[in-house]
C-alpha cells in the first residue's frame, strides 16, 4: 500500500504506511529502503541515511541501497561517506 500511495503522489501517507509495516516486519530491507526513498524525496537526508543504513544492515549486498545511501550522504554534504558508499556500490555491481 505504501508504494501505491507513493505512485499517486501521497508521500506522507506512503511514509506512514511504510513506518507501520516496518514495526510489523523489522527485517525486511526493502521497507527501510522505500521509506528512505520517500525521505530523500522530501529532503530529509538524515532520516533517509538512517533508513538506508538499516536496510544495509539487514541486507549487506543490497546494491541499490548503497547507491541511494551515497546520494543521500552527498546531498547531506558528507562527501567522504558518499564516496565510501559509492565504492561499495561499484564493487557489488561487478
Amino acid at each position: 500500500m505504501g508504494l501505491l500511495e507513493k505512485r499517486i503522489g501521497n508521500l506522507n501517507r506512503a511514509s506512514v504506511l511504510l513506518s507501520k509495516s516496518i514495526k510489523l516486519h523489522l527485517n525486511i530491507s526493502h521497507l527501510y529502503y522505500n521509506l528512505a526513498n520517500i525521505q530523500l524525496e522530501n529532503s530529509d537526508f538524515s532520516e533517509a541515511i538512517k533508513n538506508y543504513q538499516q536496510a544495509l544492515v539487514i541486507n549487506p549486498k543490497f546494491v541499490e541501497g548503497f547507491h541511494n545511501l551515497g546520494v543521500a550522504q552527498n546531498l547531506n554534504s558528507d562527501s567522504a561517506a558518499a564516496k565510501s558508499s559509492f565504492k561499495y556500490y561499484q564493487a557489488l555491481e561487478k
